[in-house]
């Protein structure tokens, strides 16, 4: 066996590897776990859980499938190193793939804010009221009452679930617009689009051989992700500084609940971090060797694959969920009173307030 066959056949050794932890890393947190989390709060009333916090589980559930579909079919042979997707399929993935980056980012800030602001019913989807909560608490009144929203609950809930799916389909439109563009190789033959694969999914590489498009997604997510966990900062000081008066007016479980999305925040915004650096240096996605499909270090990719896993665990693991799931070992109920079962509990009494404003001074 020549050496190049020798560097071929581990090549493909290690690609068969990783394309198999991704995939694990992908089912079980994104195919199982989550879903068993949405359907864990539809069936039992012991697990009541806000509509934005099941669509934050179902946005990472979307992107686990998304990110494998390249593994579930058209793979290529076994004995190949490179990967041989259709091409219609691909460009799909690769526009998939860029709206779903978005949107989780999106996702992500909301649920992060659903949960640490508590009885005060907001969410956040974008900067501004990301800015907004933050003042909120910095204006609370100083027998620890909070401010209510200057938006009604109706068009809030409106914003927070219907904003993800627009920005979803906003980058993966114009990815398909951008991506949709016949070129031709260095033969002279005839490439339908501009999708070309990479160790487990498609992107777009653009004519010029570089990553603008991808990188614009990565610039929007980490930008918000780094803003949306600056003021997470700011949040928890303020939490931190009204915690005597905030006692009153906050169910318990206070802090274990904003510990579980901060380590979220933390995790998420390092890997995004990575796949920053990546699309800036476009180099790092494909390693010079077989072909332009050669697969490159997954490193960073499996770090990805493990967000819905992890999102799975730390939203999972609440106490709630742990007695409805293992039920035949609970000694008694729980007196522990949730915070997005509070806020699942005071969702009439807002809107039975929805035309009452009171004034911050």
């Amino acid at each position: 066996m020549s050496n190049r066959d020798q560097v071929l056949k581990h090549a493909v050794q290690i690609q068969r590897v990783e394309e198999g932890i991704f995939l694990g890393l992908q089912v079980t947190g994104g195919h199982i776990l989550l879903p068993l989390i949405i359907a864990t709060s539809f069936l039992s009333k012991a697990t009541p859980r806000h509509t934005i916090f099941l669509n934050f589980c179902f946005s990472w559930t979307l992107s686990s499938i998304i990110f494998s579909l390249l593994l579930y079919t058209e793979r290529s042979d076994a004995q190949e190193a490179s990967l041989t997707p259709g091409a219609n399929m691909c460009l799909i993935q690769a526009a998939l793939v860029n709206g779903i980056q978005a949107m989780s980012g999106i996702a992500h800030s909301r649920i992060v804010f659903h949960l640490t602001i508590l009885g005060y019913r907001t969410s956040s989807t974008t900067l501004a009221l990301v800015i907004h909560i933050w003042s909120v608490f910095r204006q609370a009144r100083r027998n620890g009452a909070l401010s209510e929203s200057l938006i009604r609950p109706s068009l809030r809930n409106a914003v927070f679930l219907t904003l993800p799916s627009l920005i979803f389909a906003v980058f993966a439109i114009i990815t398909l617009m951008v991506g949709d563009v016949p070129v031709e190789d260095n033969k002279g033959n005839t490439i339908p689009n501009l999708a070309v694969p990479t160790a487990f999914y498609c992107i777009i590489l653009q004519k010029d051989g570089t990553l603008k498009l991808l990188q614009a997604v990565y610039v929007f997510t980490v930008t918000l992700a780094f803003i949306t966990f600056f003021f997470e900062g700011l949040t928890m000081f303020e939490i931190y500084r009204r915690k005597t008066a905030l006692q009153k007016f906050t169910p318990k479980g206070l802090t274990a609940v904003f510990i579980r999305l901060a380590i979220f925040s933390v995790l998420r915004t390092l890997i995004l971090g990575f796949n920053l650096i990546i699309a800036i240096q476009p180099q790092r996605i494909f390693q010079a060797g077989l072909s332009k499909t050669f697969v490159f270090n997954g490193f960073v990719d499996l770090l990805q694959a493990s967000l819905p896993l992890a999102a799975g665990l730390i939203l999972g693991t609440q106490k709630d969920f742990l007695d409805a799931w293992f039920f035949c070992k609970r000694r008694r109920p729980s007196k522990r009173v949730d915070v997005v079962q509070v806020d699942v509990a005071q969702e009439k009494s807002y809107q039975m307030d929805d035309e009452k404003f009171i004034d911050i001074k």
